[in-house]
C-alpha cells in the first residue's frame, strides 16, 4: 500500500477512535471505576496499576494490557481502547459522539444476573430485571413518580423511553432526532420537555403517550439555564440572554410573557408539587426565592408574585421541592441550600419559614427529600434532618467495611423503613430511623444508580441497557 494511502487510512482510524474514546464506555467499566475516571478511556479490567492510572488522563487511552502508557497523550488516541472489530459499530453511532457511544455488547461482568447480585449485596430484594434498548447506548436514566425515563442513542439518533418503574413494562418510546440534549429532560404533569444542544431548539412530548406536540423541533432564541419547567399548556425557560424566565407555547415556540427577578437568575425554574396549587420557583444569586403563578404563555404576565422570600445569604445550589398528603391535609415544601450555613425549609404555598437547620459549614449541593426526611450535603458530609421539624435525625454510624453515611453524596430512595445512599464507590442501605448501616454493594460495573425518592426502590443500570430494580 502506498505510504500516502496508508497515512490516510491511519488518520481515519484515529478519527473514529477519537469519537469513541471520549469516555470509558470503550473499556470495561470496572477499569474506569478502579482508576476513578468514569469519563476517561481507562485501561483493561484487572490491570489497574498506578503507572497506568497516572498517565491515562482524560481523553487518553492506554494500551490494552496497561503495561505501557508511552502512547497516552491528550492528542493521540490508541486504537487498543476500541479494537478494529468494534470501530464499524462506533462509527454507526457517531451521533452519540462523546456522550455515551457503547462500542461493544455488555461484558460478562455486567450481565443481568451479576448486576442483580451486586445490588442485592446490600440486602435488597429484586423486583424486576430486564435487558432493554438493544443496539443502543444509554446516555441517561432517571425516575419521575412511578415512571422510569431513559435517554438512549443508536444508529437512528436519540430516543426517549418511558418504562413503568414498578413492573418494567415499556410504555412508549419517541425518537427526537440526531441532536443531543443540552440538559436532562424535564417531566411535568402533562409534558416532557427536551432542550436540544447547540441552540437547536426543543422537543415537547405528551407524557401519557410520548407523542410529539405538533412540531418536533421548536426554534428558540434563548440560552437556557439548565432544563425547562412546564405546565399542561406552557413551557418555562430561564434564559441567560436577558436574565428572565420565558413562557413559551410548546406547539410552535412562540414567546409569550417574561419575568425578570431583581438579581441574576440562579439556575432553571423549579415547579412545586401540586398541593395545594402548583407554583413556579425562581431563585436569584442574592438569595431571593420568588414563587410565580403558572399562567399560560398567552394569558399575560402575572401582575405580582405569589410570594417572595429573602434568605440570609446567597444560594449554594438549586432549589428542591417536596409534596405530601397527611391526615391534616396536603402541603408542599421548598428546600434551599444556603451559603450562610443554613438549610432552609419554606412553606410552598406562602413562602413562610418552616425551619432552618444550621451547621458549621455552608451547604453547596442541591438538597433532597423523601420518606419524611431532608438530605443535604455540606463540608461536614451528609446531613439527615426530620422534614417536619428540622431536627437532626442520625448520628454517625460506621460498619465493618468503614462505610459511613456521612461519606455519601446523594440519597437514592427512602421510605419509613429503609434509606439508600451512595457512599464512595458503593451503595449503602440504612435503617431509616437510626441510620444504622444494614448492607452495602459495590458500584463497579454499574453505570447508573437512579434516584427514586419516595418510591423506595433501588435501581441500577448499565450503558448497554441492563436494568435491575430492587426494594
Amino acid at each position: 500500500m502506498p505510504t500516502v494511502l496508508r497515512g490516510l487510512v491511519l488518520a481515519s482510524l484515529i478519527a473514529v477512535v477519537f469519537v469513541a474514546c471520549q469516555n470509558a464506555d470503550c473499556c470495561p467499566s470496572e477499569a474506569a471505576a478502579c482508576h476513578g475516571a468514569q469519563d476517561a478511556c481507562a485501561c483493561a479490567a484487572g490491570s489497574c496499576d498506578d503507572k497506568a492510572a497516572s498517565c491515562c488522563a482524560k481523553d487518553a487511552a492506554a494500551t490494552a494490557d496497561c503495561s505501557d502508557c508511552s502512547g497516552c497523550t491528550e492528542d493521540a488516541q490508541k486504537s487498543d481502547c476500541c479494537p478494529a472489530d468494534k470501530s464499524e459499530k462506533c462509527a454507526a453511532q457517531e451521533c452519540c459522539k462523546d456522550e455515551a457511544a457503547e462500542c461493544a455488547t455488555c461484558p460478562s461482568e455486567t450481565n443481568g444476573a451479576t448486576l442483580a447480585s451486586k445490588l442485592a449485596a446490600c440486602g435488597a430484594t429484586e423486583v424486576w430485571s430486564a435487558q432493554r434498548f438493544d443496539g443502543c447506548s444509554v446516555v441517561d436514566i432517571f425516575a419521575a413518580d412511578n415512571e422510569l425515563f431513559a435517554v438512549v442513542c443508536g444508529p437512528n439518533g436519540y430516543e426517549i423511553h418511558c418504562i413503568d418503574l414498578l413492573t418494567g413494562v415499556p410504555r412508549w418510546l419517541t425518537n427526537i432526532g440526531t441532536i443531543g440534549l443540552r440538559a436532562r429532560p424535564t417531566v411535568g404533569d402533562a409534558l416532557v420537555v427536551c432542550l436540544l444542544d447547540d441552540g437547536a431548539g426543543m422537543v415537547v412530548m405528551k407524557r401519557r403517550n410520548g407523542s410529539i406536540s405538533e412540531r418536533r423541533s421548536v426554534p428558540m432564541k434563548l440560552v437556557p439555564m439548565g432544563g425547562a419547567a412546564s405546565s399542561p399548556s406552557t413551557v418555562y425557560v430561564a434564559s441567560m440572554g436577558d436574565n428572565a424566565v420565558h413562557a413559551i407555547n410548546p406547539a410552535d415556540g412562540l414567546d409569550g410573557w417574561r419575568w425578570r427577578t431583581e438579581g441574576s437568575l440562579f439556575g432553571a425554574p423549579v415547579m412545586t408539587a401540586a398541593t395545594p396549587r402548583r407554583l413556579m420557583l425562581l431563585a436569584s444569586d442574592k438569595g431571593e426565592v420568588t414563587a410565580l403563578p403558572t399562567f399560560g404563555w398567552d394569558e399575560g404576565r402575572p401582575a405580582e408574585a405569589a410570594w417572595t422570600r429573602k434568605l440570609l445569604g446567597p444560594l449554594g445550589a438549586a432549589l428542591a421541592t417536596y409534596g405530601s398528603i397527611t391526615k391534616t391535609g396536603a402541603s408542599t415544601l421548598v428546600l434551599a441550600s444556603c451559603e450562610d450555613h443554613g438549610l432552609y425549609c419554606l412553606d410552598g404555598a406562602s413562602g413562610e419559614s418552616r425551619w432552618v437547620f444550621r451547621t458549621a459549614s455552608a451547604f453547596r449541593a442541591q438538597p433532597q427529600a423523601a420518606g419524611g426526611k431532608a438530605f443535604a450535603v455540606n463540608g461536614q458530609g451528609m446531613q439527615v434532618v426530620d422534614l417536619a421539624t428540622g431536627a437532626e435525625l442520625w448520628k454517625d454510624e460506621v460498619n465493618a467495611s468503614g462505610m459511613t453515611f456521612r461519606g455519601t453524596k446523594r440519597m437514592l430512595a427512602a421510605n419509613a423503613k429503609t434509606v439508600y445512599l451512595t457512599c464512595g464507590q458503593g451503595v449503602g442501605r440504612f435503617d431509616a430511623k437510626t441510620g444504622k448501616v444494614l448492607g452495602c454493594a459495590a458500584l463497579a460495573g454499574i453505570d447508573f444508580v437512579v434516584e427514586t425518592g419516595d418510591a423506595g426502590l433501588l435501581v441500577g443500570a448499565t450503558r448497554c441497557g441492563q436494568i435491575t430494580v430492587l426494594r
